[in-house]
C-alpha cells in the first residue's frame, strides 16, 4: 500500500496551484430551524461560497462528533498535493466564533472517480479567526473526485453546541491538468444557488425582518428578580388594557407569510402575522369579535364554555393616517364547571400588543399568556440602525404562578424573570 504523507500548516499557505470548485456539498446533517426553512443559513453548500458570514452547522444533538461533510470535485491525476484551506468555526464575528462549537480533530478521506479510497488522514484544527491549511500528498496515478471531512472531536462553544465550518477551499498542485472552464461552471452553479436561496428568503418575508435572529443567546444566565423585569412589561400591559376598551375594531389580513418565531420562544408566534405594517391589510370591522361562542350546559352538572377571538384595536401614529403605532387583540378559551359545591375554571388566554416605528417595522411585541394559574409575559424589543435594519433583539420573560387563598383571594406563589439578548447573526 502506498504511504500517504499529510502535513498541517496553520500559517503558511501554499495556494499557487489550481483552485478546485464544486457546485454543491452534502452533509450527514445540518441545522434546520425557523430562520432557514428556505435553507438560506446553515446548508453545507455555504462552505463553498468564500463568505465567512455563512456557515455549515451540523444538526444533531451534542457537538456533532461523527458528522460528515462531503465535497465532490474534479481533480485529474497527477494531483500532486491536495491543499485544504478552512475557516474553522462560525467566523462571522469573534463573538459568534466563541459562542459556537468548531471541529478540533477531523478525519479527511479522499476518494477517486472509481469510488476507491485514495487516503485517510487525521488532522487537528484550532478554533480561531482566519484560514488554516491542511495538505495531503496524493499518489501520482490517483485522481480525486471527492473530499470527505468527518468531525472526530470538537472545541465546545461558550453558548451553543452546534459545530460550524464557515468556508473550505481546495487546491491541487500547479502541475495538475485541471480544466479551468469546468471549475468556473461549477462555481457559477453554486453562486446561482446562493442567489436563489436569498431571493426565496426575501420573498417569504416580503424583505422585512422580524427579529434579529432565529435563535436567542442568554445574555445573563442568572434568574433576575421579577422586580427588575416587571417594569419593562408595565407600559405595554397598560396600553393593552387601554386598547382592550376600544370602541373601534379593525379586521387585519396577512399579505405575506413570515418566518417562524425565534427557537425557544414559541410565545412570539402569535405576532408574526403582524410583523410589519407593509405586510398586512387593514379594514374596519363590524364589531369587536372575529368569532364568539358562549355555551351553557347542565348535563352531568352545570358548566359554561366560552371562547372568542377579537378583531384588532389600533393606536395610530400621530400625523400619519393609516400608519399603526400599536395593535392589540385577545384570544380566549375558558371552561367553568361545578365539582360538588365549588366552581372550577380552565382558562387559556393570549393577549398580544405589537408596536411599530414610523417606517412600519416591528419595534416591540408584548404577549401575555394565561394558562390556569400560570401567567407568562414575554416582551421582545428590536433595535434598528440608521438604515432601518435590525441590529439586535432583546427579549424579557416574566412568569408568575398563582395560588388560591381563603375566600377565593389570589396570591402570588412564585415569580421569576429572565432576560435574553441576541445580536443579529
Amino acid at each position: 500500500m502506498t504511504a500517504v504523507i499529510f502535513v498541517l500548516l496553520p500559517t503558511a499557505f501554499a495556494t499557487d496551484g489550481h483552485h478546485l470548485r464544486a457546485a454543491d456539498a452534502t452533509a450527514s446533517s445540518f441545522l434546520y430551524g425557523g430562520y432557514n426553512r428556505h435553507l438560506e443559513n446553515y446548508h453545507p453548500n455555504y462552505v463553498l461560497d468564500d463568505d465567512p458570514e455563512t456557515a455549515w452547522l451540523e444538526g444533531v444533538d451534542g457537538l456533532g462528533e461523527g458528522e460528515e461533510l462531503v465535497i465532490a470535485v474534479t481533480a485529474p491525476a497527477p494531483v500532486g498535493a491536495l491543499t485544504l484551506r478552512i475557516r474553522n468555526g462560525y467566523q462571522k464575528s469573534d463573538k459568534l466564533l466563541r459562542a459556537n462549537s468548531a471541529p478540533q480533530q477531523v478525519e479527511l478521506v479522499l476518494t477517486d472517480s472509481l469510488g476507491a479510497r485514495v487516503s485517510t488522514t487525521e488532522h487537528s484544527l484550532d478554533k480561531k479567526m482566519g484560514w488554516q491549511e491542511l495538505v495531503v500528498e496524493v499518489p501520482d496515478r490517483k485522481d480525486v473526485a471527492s473530499v470527505a471531512l468527518k468531525v472526530l472531536t470538537a472545541h465546545a462553544g461558550t453558548v451553543y453546541k452546534d459545530t460550524c465550518i464557515s468556508d473550505i477551499q481546495l487546491f491541487t498542485g500547479p502541475s495538475a491538468p485541471v480544466n479551468a472552464e469546468v471549475q468556473a461552471a461549477a462555481h457559477s452553479q453554486l453562486m446561482a444557488w446562493v442567489s436563489e436561496r436569498a431571493a426565496e428568503a426575501g420573498a417569504a418575508s416580503g424583505g422585512k425582518e422580524v427579529f434579529a435572529s432565529g435563535m436567542y443567546q442568554v445574555a445573563d444566565r442568572r434568574k433576575q428578580a421579577a422586580s427588575a423585569v416587571a417594569p419593562l412589561m408595565h407600559p405595554h400591559s397598560e396600553q393593552a388594557l387601554s386598547l382592550s376598551k376600544s370602541r373601534q375594531w379593525f379586521k387585519v389580513e396577512t399579505v405575506a407569510r413570515l418566518a417562524l418565531p425565534p427557537e425557544g420562544l414559541p410565545e412570539l408566534k402569535e405576532v408574526l402575522e403582524l410583523a410589519h405594517t407593509d405586510l398586512i391589510s387593514i379594514a374596519e370591522a363590524q364589531g369587536q369579535f372575529v368569532h364568539f361562542n358562549h355555551t351553557e350546559h347542565t348535563e352531568n352538572g352545570w358548566g359554561l364554555d366560552r371562547a372568542h377571538r377579537t378583531n384588532v384595536a389600533i393606536d395610530w401614529h400621530p400625523g400619519q393616517p393609516r400608519r399603526p403605532h400599536a395593535v392589540f387583540y385577545t384570544d380566549l378559551a375558558e371552561r367553568q364547571y361545578m365539582v360538588g359545591m365549588k366552581t372550577h375554571r380552565d382558562l387559556r388566554k393570549v393577549e398580544v400588543l405589537a408596536r411599530y416605528n414610523t417606517q412600519g417595522g416591528l419595534q416591540s411585541v408584548w404577549t401575555r399568556q394565561t394558562n390556569d394559574n400560570v401567567v407568562t409575559e414575554v416582551l421582545a424589543v428590536n433595535h434598528f440602525d440608521a438604515r432601518g435594519l435590525i441590529l439586535e433583539s432583546q427579549v424579557a420573560v416574566l412568569k408568575k404562578v398563582y395560588h388560591y387563598l381563603e375566600d377565593d383571594e389570589v396570591g402570588v406563589r412564585e415569580q421569576s424573570g429572565l432576560t435574553y439578548l441576541r445580536v443579529a447573526q
